[in-house]
C-alpha cells in the first residue's frame, strides 16, 4: 500500500493537512487567517456598542410601537438596562443580538401593559356624571371637567388617552 502522508497507514497528520490547506489558500486569505489567530479579540465598550447598534435598535422600537414618544422611552429603557447589565455580558457575546433581545422584551411588556390599560374616550369624559350634592358641587365638578378637557386637548393626538 502506498503511503499518502507522514503517518502509518497512509493517513495525513494534522500538520500535513494544515500545510496542504495553506498551500491552496491565496496569500491575502492566508494573512487574514493568521492575523485572526494572532490578534487578541477586540473588547468593545458600552459606548462603542450603543453607537454601533443604537440607531438600529431605535428603528426596531419605532417599527413595533409606531409611536415616536413610546419608541424614545423604550430605546432609553433598553440602553439603561443594557448599561446596568454590561458587566455581566461575556466579551465574545453578540452585542447586537443582546440589545435586540432587551428591546424585544421591553416592547413585549409595553404591548402587554398597554392592552391592560383602560382607555376613556373624550366623548365619555365629556358626559361626566353630574353630582347631586348641590349647585356648588355641580359647578366645581363642571369646572374641573372643563379644565381637564382643555389640558387633554393640548396633548398630541396619540397621547390623548385617559388611563
Amino acid at each position: 500500500m502506498q503511503s499518502m502522508g507522514n503517518e502509518p497507514g497512509g493517513r495525513m497528520g494534522v500538520a500535513s493537512v494544515g500545510r496542504a490547506a495553506t498551500a491552496l489558500m491565496p496569500a491575502a486569505a492566508e494573512r487574514a487567517a493568521s492575523a485572526a489567530v494572532l490578534e487578541p479579540a477586540v473588547h468593545l465598550t458600552f459606548d462603542d456598542t450603543l453607537s454601533r447598534h443604537g440607531a438600529e435598535i431605535y428603528r426596531y422600537a419605532l417599527h413595533l410601537t409606531r409611536n415616536r414618544p413610546d419608541a424614545d422611552d423604550l430605546y432609553q429603557e433598553t440602553a439603561l438596562k443594557a448599561f446596568r447589565a454590561w458587566h455581566r455580558l461575556p466579551c465574545d457575546a453578540n452585542h447586537r443580538a443582546w440589545l435586540y433581545r432587551i428591546a424585544h422584551n421591553l416592547v413585549a411588556n409595553w404591548h402587554r401593559d398597554r392592552s391592560r390599560r383602560k382607555v376613556i374616550s373624550l366623548e365619555d369624559l365629556s358626559r361626566w356624571h353630574v353630582s347631586e350634592d348641590g349647585p356648588e358641587a355641580t359647578a366645581l365638578l363642571a369646572e374641573d371637567r372643563a379644565t381637564l378637557l382643555r389640558a387633554v386637548r393640548r396633548l398630541p393626538a396619540d397621547r390623548q388617552e385617559w388611563h
